[in-house]
Parts: structure tokens; sequence; C-alpha cells
């Protein structure tokens, strides 16, 4: 019973129960100091109740007492006439199947407490079963539900405020992915700024919302401000227990590091991310990390590919276990048979990019465009430069039909395609795709016009 406790208080997120524990002392008439007594200063306490420290599991089984509460009770939120601690532990369980990248089980067991809780009553607990279930559904790749669900947490006015910053933080991810940067950006900026004026900046959920706001500059082409965010953000991670949140900034910023061209600098953010995230137990986003770092060791120069290989078939492996997206698995076999193709094994790169521009298909434009071009390479190395030309039309065709997202993933990937199509004596194709490089950067061609001159 008390390894649960331990794991329970591990999950729970330092804002809310700082909040709990200071709605509970309130209540029961008892001042920051009579709570602490011996064991806590005021200022530790006060630290505690803004969410700026996680207390350790002594500390908080003397808090419980002198607030009349059991351990379980606290670190489950549960109070006389409050929700049924076997629905409490239900969204746990739920939680805990998306940790271990199980999104359909997560998803069955919210949607049983959607249906209980839909009436109204216990609202805050209904914005919480709300978050967990968004998370289900932006983990099953269905990113537009995800949206929905997470824009209704986001204005409830019932909602903690570490309820309200974790939906800010999934909801800027999924206009990321979508493509809708703008929005990425704002949602999370609105909230950094509450919470840069109620002193929460330092707060597990605030770092990792700070990581994801940067992350969706960068991909919009504001490199050094989303690169000042993460370094802003790192001189605050020390202040922060959560292994999850310091994962996030260096997850990010080695990332933003390795795009930038500086791979080599970037592999020990990554290695310090991964450990990180296998400290929180967090098996899926230590699967998607481990992947990750795959990608950078391909993009070494030269590129590990032996150690890529074996880090990506294990990736691999773990998302069949779990249960993973398929955007993830199609991205990860996509790396796999980029591996292969750098390796020379033409015959098992072929395959392993026909089978995630399958997977992609539907999914992803731009990771159905990267297998095109990877299956257009194979062709080229295989002197086949008819049917080359004929897979870097169709990547050009599935880019453009795409729309022009202005992103720096695209642009990269328009540019890469231009030197491609030179390669195979295109040059009316190339100069279109220097072309849609040049606008997913935002860059338009200016007009100019002869200057008026006086005599």
């Amino acid at each position: 019973m008390e390894s649960d406790l331990k794991a329970a208080l591990r999950r729970t997120a330092p804002a809310d129960l700082g909040e709990r524990i200071k709605g509970r002392r309130l209540a029961a008439g008892l001042t920051q100091a009579e709570l602490g007594g011996g064991d806590a200063s005021v200022g530790y306490i006060s630290r505690i109740e803004s969410g700026h420290r996680r207390p350790d599991f002594k500390l908080l089984g003397v808090i419980a007492r002198r607030l009349g509460l059991t351990l379980e009770q606290l670190l489950l939120g549960l109070v006389p006439e409050d929700q049924p601690p076997g629905d409490r532990l239900q969204l746990d369980y739920a939680e805990l199947a998306l940790k271990s990248g199980e999104p359909q089980r997560s998803l069955a067991l919210t949607a049983d407490l959607l249906e209980k809780y839909r009436s109204g009553t216990h609202r805050e607990f209904l914005e919480q079963i709300r978050l967990v279930h968004a998370a289900g559904l932006e983990d099953a790749g269905d990113l537009r539900a995800a949206l929905d669900v997470l824009q209704t947490v986001l204005v409830a006015d019932v909602a903690s405020p570490a309820t309200r910053v974790r939906a800010a933080t999934s909801l800027s991810r999924c206009y990321r992915e979508v493509g809708d940067l703008d929005r990425a950006i704002a949602v999370g900026e609105s909230i950094l700024a509450e919470l840069a004026t109620q002193d929460l900046d330092h707060t597990d959920e605030a770092l990792q919302l700070l990581a994801t706001v940067a992350a969706g500059y960068f991909e919009r082409g504001d490199v050094e401000h989303a690169a000042s965010m993460c370094r802003r953000g790192v001189t605050l991670v020390d202040e922060s227990n959560s292994p999850t949140a310091r994962a996030s900034l260096y997850w990010n910023a080695s990332v933003m590091q390795s795009e930038a061209g500086d791979t080599v600098g970037a592999l020990p953010l990554a290695e310090k991310a991964l450990a990180l995230l296998e400290e929180a137990d967090h098996q899926s986003n230590v699967t998607r990390m481990r992947a990750q770092l795959a990608v950078m060791q391909l993009q070494l120069d030269p590129p590990e590919i032996e150690s890529a290989t074996a880090a990506l078939e294990r990736a691999a492996a773990e998302f069949d276990a779990l249960g993973g997206s398929a955007v993830d698995r199609a991205r990860t076999t996509f790396h796999l048979a980029k591996a292969k193709f750098l390796g020379q094994d033409l015959g098992e790169a072929r395959r392993l990019a026909l089978q995630a521009r399958a997977v992609a298909q539907d999914l992803s434009p731009r990771l159905t465009a990267d297998s095109l071009v990877l299956l257009g390479q194979i062709d080229a190395a295989d002197d086949d430069l008819d049917a080359a030309r004929e897979r870097f039309q169709q990547a050009a065709l599935e880019l453009a039909a795409a729309g022009e997202a202005m992103d720096r993933h695209t642009a990269q990937l328009w540019l890469d395609l231009a030197h491609l199509l030179e390669s195979v004596d295109m040059p009316d194709a190339a100069l279109d795709a220097y072309r849609r490089s040049a606008a997913s950067t935002g860059l338009r061609p200016q007009r100019v016009r002869p200057t008026d001159r006086t005599r």
C-alpha cells in the first residue's frame, strides 16, 4: 500500500496537491505555521501550497494527519462527500494505461467515467476526466477530437490551475501536430502570461508548457526565440522536482540544436532527457525519446548506423508491444528504412519505406512525402531513374495537396526534394520545389518598382 501511495505522490501534480492542502488548511482554520509545526517552515509550506515544491512522503504524512485526513484522501483528493474512491482509482488506472502506451484501454476507462459524471455532479473531477480522455484521443491519433475536448476543459470555470495548464499544454501540442502553429503558440503564451502574474512560472506544469510553446516557435521558424525560451526554462528547471518537466525541456532543446545543425551538441541533451523519462517511468515517452536519439545518430557525420538501427528496432518492438500510436510506428519504421538505406541494405530499406508509407498515407502528408522521397532515393541507387522521377513527383504532389504549411520541416523537405529533382534532370520541377521551400518559411517575392527621382 505504501508503495502505491508513493507512486501516487510522484504522479500528482504539485500545483494540484498544493491547492488541495491549502484548501483543507483554510477549512480546518490552521495557519501555515500550525500546519508545518516543527517539521516545516512557513516559507516551505507556502512553496508547497503554491505548487513550487513537492513534499516528501514523510512530510506529507505529517501534513495529512494535521489536516485530519489519511494520506490516501490527501493524495487522491478524496474528502467527505467527494467522488467515490473507486472512480478516482479508475482515473488513475486510465493515466497509467497512457504511460504504458495503451491509449485504447485508457479511452475505455475514461469513457465509462464521462458517462457517469456527465450530469454535472463533481464538476472539477469531470474536467480531470476530460483531460485524461483527451490525452487518450491524442495518443490514439484522433487529434481533432482531442482538440474539441481540450478546448472545453480550458474554458471550464471549475478546472483547477494545474488542470488548465495541462489542458493548454496538450492543446498547444495538438494544434502544432495539425499544422496550426499560430494557434499552438497563442494558446500557450496566454496561459504562460497568466502563470507569470501568479508567480507560478516555476511549477512542473508551467515548465512543460514552456517547452511545448518553444517547440511551436521552432516549427514556425522562430529558431532564436525558441532557443531563448528553452534556455530560460533550463535556468528554472533545477527548482522543479519533476523528471517529466525537466525531460520536456531537455528533449525540445536537443531537437532544436540538432535541427540547427549541431547534432553532436544535441546528443548529450537527448541522453539526459531519456534518463529523466526512464526515472519518471513514462514508457511511451521513453520509447519516443529512444527513437529520437537514433534519428540524431543517423544525422551525425559519419552516421552511427549500427547503433541507430539497434535503437530503432528496439523502439519499433516496444511500440508494437505497448500499442503505440500509428504515427509513432510509421515514423519509427521510416527512420529504420533510412538506416537500412544508409547501410546499403536496399531491399529491406524498400520494404520498410513502403510499410511506413502505407501506414502514414491517411495520417500524415509530410511523413508520406518523406517515405516517397526515400523510395525515390532507393530507386535511384538501383539505377532506376524513371521510377525515381515518379516517386519524387508523387512526393511533390503529396506536399502540394497538403497546402503550404509554414514550418521548418516542410521547408526542408521541399529543399531536399528540389536537390533530388535536379539530380534526375527535372529542372522545372526542381525550380517549383525551391519556390515552395521558400514559401514554407513565409518568404514571398517583393515587388520591385523604379524609384521616382526629381531633377
